[in-house]
Order: structure tokens, then C-alpha cells, then sequence
């Protein structure tokens, strides 16, 4: 049988694996009055067959065995002529689609074919050549071949390659098939058929797929990579490329192919290397393995470079290249052909991109050691993965890629465009350092992002999800937002910020906002599980709907802190919503900062779980400030809510409005009610701190002061006290003036206090003490004449009926007096104030030490030791400070009523 005409073009990629390769037929198969194959079944002995086959139909070459051990692509060599042979079972090639004109003729013969052509479906993917056999990680290298070949015979056949013949004799239906010399591709071409049934017509390999290699096949591989061997000036000179790299002397060929890569370094080349493109170019790849610095640029007109899988490749050895130019002629746009890896193992110097990169769609990857830097815009690209230990720099306008996935460092310092969605994956830190008009929405599954720039004209939502880099799950890694000092952030009315999930599923790490910059958010503010929003300086303006909730557990916040301020404008209540998991919290913490709203706070939450409640904390001084009437400022569908003054307490400013608290106070800290306005508190409040009412009215509905806390109602202000009875606390300053004990109410400061309750100074302890020792109660007396007043008898526990000079003691060295003494604990009440004065003569005493109830509430140089409800030990501390005489003096005064 004869078969004519069956053209098979071949192209060998070039890069980092094999690229398949696909065998398609120019020539439709006709009958010409032969016999052949059944066009109904796909693989079959040698079918007689009258009927023409399809004009679609598949031709298919078998040859059996194909291997079962395939080599992976990433294990390929790409050296040149390098023989390496191997035991592999088979190997199978499959021809694609019928197409064009052509004809096939069969001629009988005697004996048994198995299957060297079969017909197959119509329209198919195209074949595939498998490389099979080899150990995982063997190194093989492919040569394709040139050249006239013959098959013929039952049991032997030739192969003549350019007049060259090699014998090879084996029975027709083995698969053996020895591939030995040769260049660029397989063709075999102007056979003649014989009546022994020969094999003929022209074909070759092309297109996608993989190669097989069978037992005993030798295999090299020839690329068509070419070298810059410096002996040029311009890309499509072929004078300036060479084929050997290790060359002693230039070795001119043919300019790369866009199936070719480019590789700067030969040992020819022994300086800076600057290589013109004099034309719009194409190179599957790019690598750079010379020790000198290597430019590419334009020859006057600003030039394109295409680059194909091949990426790009800088050796650890190698300077890293510039790549264009901002001189106007000799700028380099780099143009991605495919989905690619720039490899840059070079810590020498970045690698720099001067112009404009165009993704057009494909994926980008940055890996190695290195550094990259992009100055000219940078856009079109579907995902960006910087695994490269220097990082990557944009500072040209980038339009948002769909992901970016680093674990290094990204800067992006131009401005951010486009409109589409950007996920952030890797676990490294994305910064935006420019003006930015991106308007699509950001979700943070890994890692972290800056926002250090302009971003006001920048309208998308952002989701921190902590999906992870392939998960599925929220808060499975934690994420961060974060907005920087000087930063503006603006969202739209449409879009949603949201940190952490909205449903109780998934993982429980943290999704955190830190802003410490200028944000406007129009849209709705989601606070979800493990979700918090850190408001550390700045100004925060939620203009949307805002919802703090856990989920499932966890804790769910929004802290503002000092220096900062966030303020609610949106058109429903601020929520504050719990799960009914136990011990969980979802918190409002004004910690320092300033809170504003003109909404209630609310727990839509029913059900009461142990542990679990929603709550408004104050601490060291937060603010929480209303912009209008709210008749009830905290609310709840039933489950638990608290209002706590933690420890350096806060501030509740009615700003000229008035609301109520219908919860009570709770907590160590203090409270003070400032500007105009009223608060009035309802519940039977347990704060422990200090009362202050700067401004305004506060409205106390129970006696609930502690006892040993004080009430300060400045000038202009109003304390009504709203309770029947009276209140019991230590001190008591009206109107600037401090007041001693005694009872105190609407009747006798009416411009300061109002209502039915009274405030109620006990009498002094001191006083007591006195009255039962037959003293005067003068603190100043000393009845003993021991030179002891009784009020420090008092302080330090001596009898002031006897004299008793004992109880102070003076001590020291060269650079410090040392005043010791005890104190009693029944002294320790607000009404008695202790000093100890130092100076250099005894006319003035300009070093004045407070003693208080502990050293962090007395001067500095005393130290109080607590012992329990024994005496406190009091030690001052007092320096020298090149006085020739120290004295020092214990003073205590004692307020009267």
C-alpha cells in the first residue's frame, strides 16, 4: 500500500518544558481506486474498505506501547547536543484533522498489519507524542530530524538521512522506531510505494503535545535558543547572535525566532552590553548570564518586545538588565504573550522595566532572589505573583490585575485604575503609596494592605475574608487594612466594608482595620466574626449603615483611640450585635478618642447567653459625643448590654442635646458629663470612679455614688439628683470651691445642685479622733507640746496625749535626704492632705512631695509600701542638689466643713 502526500509541519517550543506538539494533515484523504480503512472504527486491524472516509475524518498513526512513566516538563534539559538514552516501552503519535486536498492509496499485501492506520472521530483535539519510561528527574534531551526516510519490508527497512543510510532491520509490526541525527524537525518525504506495501508521503511533527521514547531510542536535543555574543549593535543583525554559548569566538546565525529565547552571554562577550531593537520583536523568553550590565532600547523609535512562556531568566551571577528607557526613541514596552515567570536570582541590582508593561491578560510571576522594578504604567495583567525575596515596585499607574499573590513586598507609588475586582493573596505586605481611581471592590484572603496614599477619588468596597491563598473559609488566616497616617480613603454609598464573616462558620483569626488616616464611607460598615476596626488617628465618617457582630463567637469591635474620631451619620441605629454563643463580646471601645452619634446603640439580640454581651466601654478619657437628640442612647432586644467606664474613664458630651441611659454605669473608672445638654441615667449605677459635671446637666435617677469616690460640679453646670435620701461620698467641689463634711443639696447650692437628693459628706475622721482625746480638733494644736501637731499624731499613729517625739525619722547619704515615717490607714481619706517640704533654710521650703494613697498617686521620689492593715511605710526621697543644709518638714492639713 502507498500512502501520498501527508505534510505534518513541526515547530519544537522552547523554555523551561516541552510544549506538546500538534500533527495535523493539509491533504483530505480521497480514494483513488484503492482499498481503504473503515472511516466507522476508530482503531482496528488493516480493514478492506470500498467506501471513502469522511473529508473530516481523523487519520491516527499507532505505534503500541506508549509508556506509562511519563517525564515531567520541568525536568527537561534545554542543553545543546547533549545524548542521553533511556528504556521506555513506547510511543504513540496521533494525527489530527483531515483537511485540504490529497488523496491515500493501499495496495493488499500478505500478512498481518495491526493497526498502522486507523480512521477516528471527526473534528478532534489534535495528537499528542508521550515521553514515557524514564525515572522522575532523568535529564533527556529532544532532537527533531531532517532528511529522506524508507520503511519498507515485513521484516527489515531503511532510513536514509541526506544520503547517509542507516541499516535497521526489524519485523514491520514491532515498534521500534531509532531517531539518531538530524536537525530541526521529522520529515520524511518522496517514498516510493512497492508491492511489499511501503510507508510513504511527507509528515512531521507541529503544534501541541508531548514526545514518547521508546527502549533503546537514542534522543538529543538541539534548541533554537540563541546568544547575544556582543559582536552586534542591533536585535535583527543575525551577525550579533551566535548559537554556542561557550564559543571562543562569535558564531553568526539566523535572529531569534518568537519560538526562540534569547540568551545574553557567550564567552565572547567581555563588556556592558547595549542591544538596539531596530524593529518591533518577539522572543519566547529572555535570560541574562552575563557578569556585565546588559540594555535594551529603542534605535530612536520607541520599540515593543513580545514575550512568550519563556519569561524571563537572570542568573544569580548576572547583573540584572534595564529594559527600555525614558529617553523619548529608546523606550522598550514589554508586551506578555503568554502566562510567564521573570526569574531574577541576581541581588546585584533590580531588574528595571522603564516603559510600559502590557499584560494583555495573561499572568505575570515574579520569583527568585532579586529585586523588580516597573516605572512606566503597568496593566492588562490577570494575576500578579511576587514570590521574589527583593520585591517588586510599580511607579507607573497600574491598572488593578484580578489578583495580586505576593509573599514579599509590593510597592505600588503611582496611581491604582481600573474597575474590575482585585484579590490580595500571599502572606506579604501590598502598599498603595499614589492616587488611586480604582473603583472595583478589594478582598484581602492573606496578608496585609497599606494605603499610604490618595485615595478620595477611589470608590470600591473592601472584603476582608481570610479565605487563605486556596481556601474557602472566612478567618481561616488573619488579613489587615491598613490606612496609613496622611491617607484618604473614600467608599462608595453602593459598597460595603466588611471584616471577618457575616454567618457563624468558619475559622476564628482576626480581620483587622487599622486606619489611622481620612475615610468617608457612604456605604454600609460590617464588623463580623473576629472583625475589628482600630481607629488609632484621624477621622473616620460612616455615613452608611454600621454594624458591629460576632458571629458564632469570637469578639467582634470598634476601638477609637486617642487622637482619633469616628462619627455615625447613618440613617438607622449603630449596631451592636451579639451571637448566643457563650463568652463572647461585641464592643464599641472609646479608648481616648472621641465616638459621635445621633443614633441609639442597639443589640437586636434576644436571647441572653452567660458570657456573651454587647457593650460601650470608656476608657482614659474617650469620648462619646452626640450630634442629636437620642431618646435612648443603648438598647437591646433582651440579650445582655453594659455601658462601663474602664480604668482612666471617659466622657459622655450632649453637644447641646439631650439623651438618656436607661442601663447602668458600670465599672472602675469615672465619669464626666460634658457640654450642653442633659444625660439622664435611669438605672442604679456601679461605677466606682469620680463624678464630674463640666457642662450641661446630669440627671442621677438612684444614689449610687461609691462611697469613697468625689463629685466635682463646675460653674454653669447642673447636678440633679433625682432620688429620695441621701448619697454618701468623700468629697465634694462645687463650683470650684472644696467642701468638707457636711450635707448637701438644692437648698444650699441651688445654682449647682437640684432635685430632692442630697449628697453627704460623713464627718471627718480626724475630728472624731480628736473629740474622743479631749482635743480641740484644731489640726494645727499640739496638745503634748511634743512639737508633734495633733494632726500628724494623727497621720502617723503616735498618742498626742504624751509626748512623743518619735515617729519621723531622717536619714540619707552624701546625694539624698531620707524622710521615713508610717502611716495609719485611718488617714487615708480625702479630707486629709500630706506633704513633706523641703528647702535650703528655714524661711522657704520650695520642694513640696504629695504623699498619696499609693507611690503612682504621690510625687515623684515617694514610695509608698502597703501593708495590708498594718501602717504604710512612707519613704521621700529628696536630693541634695549641692545644698550645704537640707531641712525638710512634714505639713498636714485637714478640711473642714
Amino acid at each position: 500500500m502507498k500512502l501520498k502526500k501527508l505534510l505534518f509541519l513541526s515547530t519544537l517550543a522552547l523554555g523551561p518544558q516541552l510544549e506538546a506538539n500538534t500533527l495535523y494533515n493539509f491533504d483530505m484523504a480521497r480514494n483513488r481506486g484503492g482499498v481503504v480503512f473503515n472511516a466507522a472504527t476508530d482503531d482496528c486491524s488493516l480493514v478492506w474498505n470500498t467506501a471513502d472516509p469522511a473529508g473530516s475524518s481523523t487519520m491516527t498513526w499507532n505505534l503500541f506501547n506508549t509508556g506509562t512513566n511519563n517525564l515531567s516538563g520541568g525536568t527537561v534539559s534545554l542543553s545543546n547536543l547533549v545524548s542521553s538514552s533511556g528504556a521506555a516501552s513506547g510511543i504513540s503519535i496521533s494525527v489530527g484533522p483531515v483537511n485540504s486536498d490529497g488523496y491515500s492509496d493501499q495496495t493488499p499485501k500478505d500478512g498481518v498489519w495491526t493497526s498502522y492506520m486507523t480512521t477516528g472521530s471527526a473534528d478532534g483535539a489534535g495528537p499528542t507524542i508521550t515521553i514515557g519510561g524514564f525515572v522522575e528527574g532523568q535529564t533527556i534531551n529532544l532532537v527533531l530530524y531532517t532528511g529522506n526516510a524508507r520503511w519498507s519490508g515485513v521484516n527489515s527497512g531503511d532510513f536514509t538521512f541526506d544520503g547517509t543510510t542507516k541499516s535497521y532491520s526489524e519485523a514491520v509490526g514491532s515498534s521500534t522506531m531509532p531517531l539518531t541525527e538530524g536537525t530541526t524537525y521529522v520529515r520524511f518525504d518522496g517514498l516510493v510505494a512497492d508491492s511489499n506495501g511501503e510507508i510513504s508521503g511527507t509528515f512531521g511533527l507541529g503544534g501541541e503535545g508531548s514526545i514518547a521514547v521508546l527502549a533503546g531510542m537514542q534522543i538529543e536535543v538541539v534548541t533554537n535558543d540563541v546568544y547575544w555574543d556582543g559582536t552586534g549593535t542591533t536585535w535583527t543583525d543575525p551577525a550579533s547572535w551566535s548559537l554556542d554559548p561557550d564559543a571562543a569566538t562569535p558564531d553568526p546565525t539566523a535572529v531569534p525566532a518568537e519560538t526562540a529565547s534569547a540568551i545574553v552571554g557567550t564567552s565572547a562577550i567581555a563588556s556592558d552590553q547595549t542591544i538596539t531593537l531596530d524593529d518591533n520583536v518577539s522572543a519566547l523568553g529572555l535570560s541574562f548570564v552575563s557578569s556585565f550590565e546588559t540594555n535594551l532600547v529603542g534605535d530612536g523609535t520607541d520599540r515593543t518586545l513580545v514575550l512568550g512562556s519563556g519569561g524571563v531568566f537572570v542568573d544569580a551571577g548576572a547583573l540584572a538588565p534595564d529594559i527600555g528607557s525614558a529617553v523619548s526613541g529608546e523606550g522598550v514596552d514589554i508586551v506578555l504573550g503568554a502566562n510567564q515567570t521573570w526569574n531574577n536570582q541576581s541581588t546585584f541590582q533590580p531588574m528595571v522595566i522603564h516603559n510600559d508593561l502590557m499584560g494583555d491578560a495573561w499572568n505575570l510571576s515574579l520569583a527568585g532572589e532579586g529585586e523588580f522594578v516597573f516605572d512606566g504604567a503597568f496593566g492588562g495583567v490577570d494575576t500578579l505573583t511576587v514570590s521574589a525575596v527583593g520585591g517588586a515596585t510599580l511607579n507607573g499607574d497600574v491598572e488593578a490585575p484580578s489578583t495580586i499573590s505576593n509573599t514579599s513586598f509590593v510597592d505600588i507609588n503611582s496611581g491604582l485604575g481600573g474597575s474590575g475586582a482585585l484579590r490580595k493573596l500571599g502572606d506579604g505586605e501590598l502598599w498603595f503609596n499614589g492616587t488611586d481611581s480604582f473603583s472595583g471592590n478589594t478582598t484581602i484572603d492573606r496578608g496585609a494592605i497599606h494605603l499610604a496614599g490618595d485615595r478620595s477619588a477611589a470608590s470600591g468596597g473592601w472584603l476582608l475574608r481570610g479565605y487563605g491563598d486556596s481556601g474557602t473559609a472566612f478567618n481561616t488566616v488573619p488579613t489587615q487594612l491598613a490606612i496609613d497616617a496622611g491617607a484618604t480613603l473614600h467608599i462608595g454609598s453602593l459598597e460595603t466594608v466588611q471584616a471577618g464573616n457575616s454567618s457563624p462558620n468558619g475559622g476564628f483569626q482576626a480581620q483587622v482595620i487599622d486606619s489611622a488616616g481620612t475615610v468617608t464611607h457612604d456605604g454600609q460598615l460590617l464588623l463580623g466574626r473576629s472583625g475589628t476596626l482600630n481607629v488609632s488617628g484621624g477621622t473616620w465618617q460612616q455615613n452608611g449603615a454600621a454594624n458591629v457582630t460576632t458571629f458564632g463567637g469570637g469578639v467582634a469591635a470598634l476601638n477609637v483611640f486617642s487622637g482619633a474620631s469616628f462619627t455615625y451619620a447613618g440613617g438607622t441605629d449603630f449596631g451592636l450585635h451579639t451571637s448566643t454563643s457563650l463568652n463572647t463580646q461585641t464592643l464599641l471601645g472609646i479608648d481616648g478618642g472621641t465616638f459621635v452619634t445621633g443614633r441609639s446603640v442597639r443589640n437586636n439580640t434576644a436571647a441572653v447567653t452567660a458570657g456573651t454581651y454587647a457593650g460601650i466601654v470608656l476608657a482614659n478619657g474617650g469620648t462619646l459625643k452626640l450630634s442629636a437628640d437620642v431618646a435612648d442612647l443603648m438598647t437591646t432586644g433582651g440579650a445582655d448590654i453594659v455601658f462601663e467606664t474602664a480604668a482612666g474613664g471617659g466622657v459622655v458630651d450632649t453637644n447641646g442635646f439631650s439623651t438618656t441611659l436607661n442601663i447602668p454605669v458600670s465599672g472602675v473608672g469615672g465619669l464626666i458629663k460634658d457640654g450642653a445638654g442633659t444625660l439622664t441615667t435611669t438605672a442604679e449605677n456601679s461605677y466606682a470612679g469620680n463624678t464630674t459635671v463640666s457642662a450641661g446637666t446630669l440627671v442621677l435617677s438612684h444614689p449610687a455614688l461609691a462611697d469613697d469616690s468625689s463629685v466635682t460640679v463646675e460653674t454653669g453646670a447642673m447636678l440633679q439628683l433625682d432620688f429620695a435620701g441621701a448619697d454618701e461620698i468623700a468629697g465634694l467641689t462645687l463650683g470650684g470651691e472644696i467642701l468638707g463634711a457636711g450635707t448637701y443639696d438644692a437648698t444650699t447650692h441651688p445654682a449647682l445642685l437640684s432635685g430632692t437628693g442630697q449628697l453627704v459628706i460623713p464627718g471627718s475622721g480626724f475630728q472624731s479622733w480628736a473629740t474622743g482625746l479631749g482635743l480641740t480638733g484644731n489640726a494645727n494644736d499640739d496638745f503634748d507640746l511634743d512639737g508633734l501637731s495633733d494632726a500628724i499624731e494623727y497621720v502617723i499613729g503616735t498618742d498626742p496625749v504624751v509626748p512623743d517625739a518619735g515617729g519621723i525619722h531622717a536619714g540619707g547619704d552624701e546625694n539624698n535626704l531620707l524622710i521615713t515615717f508610717e502611716r495609719d490607714d485611718r488617714s487615708k481619706t480625702s479630707d486629709i492632705v500630706v506633704t513633706v517640704e523641703a528647702g535650703g533654710d528655714l524661711l522657704t521650703w520650695p520642694s513640696v512631695y504629695q504623699i498619696g494613697a499609693s507611690t503612682a498617686e504621690s510625687s515623684p521620689g515617694v514610695t509608698v509600701e502597703e501593708n495590708g492593715a498594718a501602717a504604710d511605710s512612707i519613704t521621700v526621697t529628696i536630693p541634695k542638689d549641692g545644698e550645704e543644709s537640707l531641712f525638710a518638714r512634714i505639713r498636714v492639713s485637714v478640711a473642714t466643713p
